[in-house]
């Protein structure tokens, strides 16, 4: 499971990052979210429902990485503990906004739609059902990254996910094998992300489910698909600087918080 080693506060009051968060309103109607990259949408992050389901699905705006230049040494070396100087210098590359900018060790595992342990057609059709419009489950349209499901008590459970700008068939097989290398020798690199909290429950539900109410921490890996990749294939530890969002996801700002502080601890896995 992952392990919350860092945690600081983090504002940002002026940004000229590509990235930006976008609640599109069309004609005053329902609300559609995004996560935009250069100009364009890259994700549909969902209408922001409470009683809906999770939604990251990728769409031709995430094609590339976001990469902290100020902090890329460090990062390729790994971050151990996270200090003022360094958070400021990370959040130059995030929309404007109220972050919680936390340091984790991950063991990342690579999912693809559909599979066994794909949380779409699993764990989110057991609650939500299939989608109304095309009978299936969400397709999120990439293959992603999860951590092990803690579950909170109370019907609640935390689900992680880090999502990639693109698919591993794009990266270089040197750059893997350098970061494979370097991971053999127990080496920790860091990975960077941007992260988004959504609290999430139907507004009724069939039986007595042991799991009623999905809380979700979904990473948007910005810089690091080379060492994710590669950690994922040998079931090695690494670290990820992710930047929780308070503004944007469904998670209230003291829901952010009992997520982080969860990550702290040793919750009880599913």
């Amino acid at each position: 499971m992952s392990v919350l080693r860092d945690l600081q506060n983090v504002s940002v009051e002026e940004s000229k990052s590509t990235l930006e968060f976008e609640d599109f309103r069309p004609d005053g109607l329902g609300l559609s979210r995004f996560l935009r990259l250069d100009g364009e949408r890259a994700f549909y992050l969902g209408p922001g429902c409470e009683t809906c389901g999770l939604v990251f699905e990728r769409l031709g705006g995430a094609n590339s990485s976001v990469s902290p230049a100020e902090i890329s040494s460090q990062l390729r070396e790994g971050i151990v503990a996270l200090d003022h100087e360094l958070v400021q210098k990370a959040s130059r590359v995030l929309p404007t906004g109220e972050y919680r900018a936390g340091l984790l060790e991950i063991v990342p595992k690579l999912v693809r739609p559909g599979e066994e342990k794909d949380y779409f057609a699993h764990e989110q059709v057991e609650l939500f059902g299939v989608d109304p419009f095309s009978n299936l489950p969400q397709n999120p349209g990439t293959e992603y990254y999860r951590e092990e499901t803690r579950f909170l008590g109370d019907g609640r459970a935390l689900f992680e996910f880090l999502v990639p700008m693109f698919p591993s068939n794009w990266l270089d097989a040197a750059t893997l094998g350098s970061f494979a290398a370097r991971l053999r020798e127990r080496a920790q690199p860091t990975a960077f992300a941007v992260g988004l909290a959504e609290v999430q429950q139907p507004a009724y539900w069939e039986g007595n489910p042991p799991v009623n109410e999905h809380w979700c921490l979904t990473h948007f890996l910005l810089d690091g698909h080379h060492k994710v990749f590669a950690a994922s294939k040998m079931s090695q530890p690494l670290t990820l600087l992710s930047s929780v969002s308070v503004d944007h996801g469904t998670a209230s700002e003291d829901q952010v918080g009992r997520i982080l502080d969860e990550l702290q601890g040793q919750g009880a896995t599913l």
